[in-house]
Order: structure tokens, then sequence, then C-alpha cells
């Protein structure tokens, strides 16, 4: 699951044929964007859950590049960490920013299916251990 502009999926599902369900598993449905009282997963996870949703890593997502994705994502990264009921402060330190910029950041508009496809990434267990760094700490017993 990702949301950028790489993929052609039409012309996947053409050379797929009848193999797609194999290929790609269930089709899922994605989350919802019901705000929690308790958060389901760390900053760090939901980081991890944005910066996959636009192909990049959590370093690239919280780094200081300018360059298409990164900033775009930062606002899914936001909205995601205050659906789950995250304070600005606490997901600034998580994107390595200001709590002013993440304040800015949430104020801007949002892909929201930019935040369903996050979201989904981080409820789905099967989903989940594919993002970086969640398998390594699963492993060793922390996730």
């Amino acid at each position: 699951m990702r949301r950028v502009d790489i993929a052609n999926v039409p012309r996947a599902r053409e050379l797929l044929g009848p193999r797609i369900e194999r290929a790609v598993g269930s089709i899922r449905v994605l989350a919802d964007l019901q705000p929690l009282v308790v958060p389901t997963a760390s900053p760090g996870v939901l980081l991890a859950a944005a910066a996959a949703t636009y192909g990049l890593c959590p370093a690239e997502l919280a780094g200081p590049s300018r360059r298409w994705p990164a900033p775009e994502a930062r606002c899914p990264f936001v909205r995601l960490g205050e659906l789950e009921s995250y304070t600005h402060a606490q997901l600034a330190v998580a994107l390595d920013r200001t709590r002013a910029r993440v304040s800015q950041l949430a104020a801007r508009p949002v892909d929201e299916i930019a935040v369903r496809i996050a979201r989904t990434l981080v409820r789905d267990p099967r989903l989940k251990r594919h993002l970086p760094g969640i398998a390594v700490a699963h492993e060793a017993g922390a996730g």
C-alpha cells in the first residue's frame, strides 16, 4: 500500500489477470478516521506507516528534506497522530520538528486517503510487521 504515483495499477491488473489475488493477497478495506482516546501505536510506528505510504523510510520523513514527497507525507503523519490522541508536542519529537511547526502542518490540507492507508498499515498486523524498523523490534520482543 503506497500513496505514490509510480505504479500503473490497471496495467498490473491486466498483466496479472486471475493471479492478482495470489500476488497481492486479499483486498483490504482501508481503516477509518475515527479519533481514539488511547493510542494503538507509538509515534515511531505512526511515522514508519506514514513514511511507507509515500515510499519513504522514517528517517527521510523526519529529516530536513524538502524534496517531494517528504513534505507532503508529514501532514498525514500529523493527522494520524492526532487521530491516535497524541499532542503536537509528542509528534514534534518523532518528526524532529518544533511543536509550532507541527501545528502548522496540522493546519494544512491533508490527503485523507494517505491517512487511511497509513492507519491500515498500523492496524493490520500482517502489514505492520513489514514497516521499516518494526520487524526487527518485533523479533526482539519489543513490538
